[in-house]
């Protein structure tokens, strides 16, 4: 809720099964960047607003879980 044009937060994924996971984007949400975390990895994404019915996720790092 309230969200604007431009707003940005972090998102951080965690891979702890078996398998690579591919994360894709639906109706208005663009990825950039690696979008696959091997197991036991995590992805951390910055999410933008690019409009009221957009948003980008952008990787920015990734780092790895025991």
């Amino acid at each position: 809720p309230n969200a604007q044009i431009g707003m940005s937060y972090l998102v951080t994924l965690v891979s702890q099964g078996g398998g690579t996971v591919t994360v894709t984007g639906g109706t208005g949400v663009t990825i950039t960047g690696t979008a696959t975390l091997a197991t036991k990895t995590t992805r951390t994404f910055v999410a933008t607003f690019t409009s009221a019915t957009a948003l980008t996720l952008q990787g920015v790092s990734k780092g790895t879980i025991e």
